[in-house]
């Protein structure tokens, strides 16, 4: 976020360099990486983005992340050699981007004392600021109520957006959802506005934007903004450009002369590579970039390619290709549109083509890899195939003739520069490692070892069920409380009907048609619960503040208690792991883990028919995945110990499944417990007696 002083003249910057977001995943599971350093033709993003502030002249900037990745972006812009004084803002307690822009606003040594210039995480533009911020000021100074430019691209990459803006810029209508309907009235603009109305479609919301420090004070007041576009929705709708005077203008950058894109998953980050290759970021290219420290010759193609880079004579690079520093192709070898960075070996007879492959990495003889992303310290053995849209994780060893599927990601296990955050058996840390793209891609239950000790998880997409079954779950739960809710409506409009002799069938219809929430809706409320605990599991957040996080959210979206439920409980299953570790280990860790979230459990565990669903779903979970069958009757008991699960459900759900099948291997793990259950309780009433 960059803001202009009236007092000094001195143009000062805030940049978000965290995403506070699980969209862009980075493809190593070392904690301490940061999304705003993945390299777009080996330089970062973050450097990008403060060489574009340093051409707008400013000349301090705050950055803001999360307190773990603090000492990495401290090490790395040591590295830089930019005319920047360069502060930083952290906290571990923020859960979104509005948090950071509220505690700014309490640190008077930080805040922005005049108009500012907010970079949010992901933005990747060669505009000229100054000027924008130039046209900025000059409106402020005719009129205070411009408090917002948002600068938005022509050509929609990752953050389309539709707008509706007067002739003088004030924008009207605003959506980032292209299902919502856009409806302005003609009236009402001959009236209110005296003025024509341009409407923009497929806009890219570039993530930049011109702010007035009662922007700030707007976070400070408003805890339900998580960031900048729920700032602008919430002034449209609330009408109060016309009620007090709040003007947001909507600067519509010129396509050809300014690029800027928003980097928000893999498919848009591709994009930026790619576009830079292709030049469409001119003044700014692979071998004129100003603080590359890498210099590249520019051959026809157009190809990049480095003075200390070794090339066989039989070897093929084809267009549109970025070679780095000391990379080394050996014979009949071919690259096709792609980049390589610095310190790559690429064997003999290996094939690369649509690809990103970071430094360090090692190809051996006949590997081929097709539209994939292979991080960097990557040991690629003879004969693989990496298949379109895999990634390959950080320090990974991939043995040779292994043929990775499409779309799959290999993971570590355990990452060389992770530590341990919790002495028991490391418990967390290592559940942490298999959270990577987990709402993606599903364990395999082999696991690759070879001789360098990397031990690796092959995670695809196509075996991942636990989140459609978590769905259906809650589409069940929903259906019954529509049925139920029909039936009193039913009643209700039938009496209604009685008293003023109207037909029943047509209230019934009226009453049914508005009890059904729209599918979208459903799924949104969903990822909403899903994402606040995902981040409480990583985090390590306290049960009882994920209680309070989890409970807040169930009074803002209308919730019960069984359907918050019915997404934590799936997510504590995916953290669970038995692979290459013992029985007694495996017990010892899940008694850690359980003991420690079974708070969160009791919360919302509150009726018997949830007790009755949990055990079902932890039945169908031991069904897809045979290997945690022999576990099936421990968890229950350790459910139990933790008052999660009573007595009387357990032996409830036991009958049912008598019923359903009497040689249930399930039913006759628990039988010895549901026994010792029933004597227990014979016991305490002869006691009593």
């Amino acid at each position: 976020m960059a803001v202009y002083s009236t007092n000094d003249g001195t143009l000062k910057a805030v940049l978000f360099a965290d995403f506070f977001s699980e969209k862009l995943r980075p493809p190593c599971t070392d904690e301490t990486f940061c999304e705003a350093l993945v390299p777009i033709a080996n330089v970062s993003l973050l450097q990008y983005q403060l060489e574009a502030l340093l051409q707008a002249e400013v000349k301090e900037c705050v950055i803001i992340c999360r307190e773990h990745l603090r000492e990495t972006l401290k090490k790395f812009v040591q590295t830089l050699n930019f005319d920047m004084k360069l502060l930083f803002l952290t906290s571990s307690q923020w859960v979104v981007a509005g948090d950071a822009l509220r505690e700014l606003d309490s640190r008077g040594d930080l805040r922005p004392q005049s108009d500012f210039i907010l970079i949010f995480p992901g933005a990747f533009f060669t505009v000229n600021l100054a000027g924008v911020v130039k046209e900025h000021l000059a409106r402020r100074e005719r009129s205070k109520s411009w408090v917002l430019t948002s600068c938005l691209g022509q050509r929609s990459i990752s953050c389309s957006c539709d707008i509706a803006r007067l002739e003088s810029g004030q924008v009207i209508q605003y959506s980032n959802d292209r299902k919502d309907k856009m409806i302005i009235s003609g009236i009402m603009t001959m009236t209110e506005y005296s003025s024509g109305v341009e409407i923009f479609s497929g806009l890219e919301d570039c993530g930049v934007d011109i702010c007035a420090p009662e922007v700030l004070v707007e976070f400070r007041e408003n805890f339900d903004y998580d960031n900048i576009r729920d700032f602008i929705r919430g002034k449209i709708d609330g009408g109060e450009g016309e009620l007090l005077g709040n003007q947001i203008y909507g600067h519509i950058l010129s396509g050809s002369a300014d690029f800027a894109c928003r980097i928000t998953d893999m498919e848009s980050y591709f994009y930026v590579c790619f576009a830079f290759i292709h030049r469409w970021s001119y003044p700014w290219t692979v071998e004129r970039f100003p603080f590359r420290t890498t210099q590249y010759e520019y051959r026809r193609g157009p190809k990049y390619i480095t003075s200390s880079c070794y090339l066989a004579r039989s070897s093929y690079i084809g267009r549109c290709t970025v070679l780095g520093e000391n990379t080394r192709i050996d014979e009949n070898a071919v690259i096709v549109h792609s980049i390589i960075g610095d310190n790559v070996t690429i064997g003999p007879n290996c094939h690369i083509e649509d690809s990103v492959i970071w430094s360090n990495s090692v190809l051996k003889c006949n590997v081929t890899v097709v539209g994939a992303l292979i991080a960097d310290n990557v040991i690629l053995n003879d004969d693989c195939v990496i298949s379109e849209g895999c990634i390959v994780d950080s320090f990974v060893v991939v043995n040779a003739k292994t043929h990775v599927a499409q779309y799959s990601r290999i993971v570590l296990q355990r990452h060389p520069y992770r530590k341990d955050t919790i002495d028991e058996n490391s418990l967390f840390g290592k559940m942490e490692s298999f959270n990577l793209e987990s709402n993606l891609f599903h364990r395999n239950e082999t696991t690759t070892q070879d001789d360098s000790m990397h031990h690796c998880i092959l995670w695809q997409e196509e075996r991942r069920n636990s989140e459609a079954d978590e769905e259906s779950s809650i589409d069940e739960l929903e259906e019954t409380e529509r049925k139920e809710s029909e039936s009193n409506a039913m009643d209700e409009d039938n009496r209604e009907a009685a008293e003023v002799d109207m037909a029943p069938d047509l209230l019934s219809l009226k009453s049914s048609s508005s009890l059904s929430p729209p599918t979208t809706e459903r799924k949104l409320i969903r990822q909403e619960i899903r994402d606040t605990f995902q981040r409480a599991l990583e985090e390590q957040h306290p049960p009882e503040t994920a209680v309070l996080e989890l409970n807040a959210l169930k009074l803002a979206l209308d919730v019960t208690s069984s359907h918050i439920l019915r997404v934590i409980f799936p997510l504590l299953l995916d953290k669970l792991d038995i692979q290459g570790h013992t029985q007694q280990q495996v017990t010892q860790q899940w008694i850690l883990f359980f003991r420690h979230w079974s708070g969160v459990l009791t919360k919302f565990c509150a009726h018997s028919l949830d007790g009755m669903w949990l055990l079902k779903y932890w039945k169908e979970y031991c069904e897809r995945l045979p290997n945690y069958r022999k576990y099936f009757s421990f968890l229950v008991q350790l459910l139990y110990d933790c008052d999660v699960l009573s007595e009387d459900c357990i032996i409830e759900w036991v009958s049912d499944e008598d019923k359903a099948n009497a040689q249930s291997v399930f039913k006759q793990q628990l039988m010895p417990f549901v026994q010792w259950l029933q004597e227990a309780e014979e016991t305490s009433s002869e006691n009593e007696a």
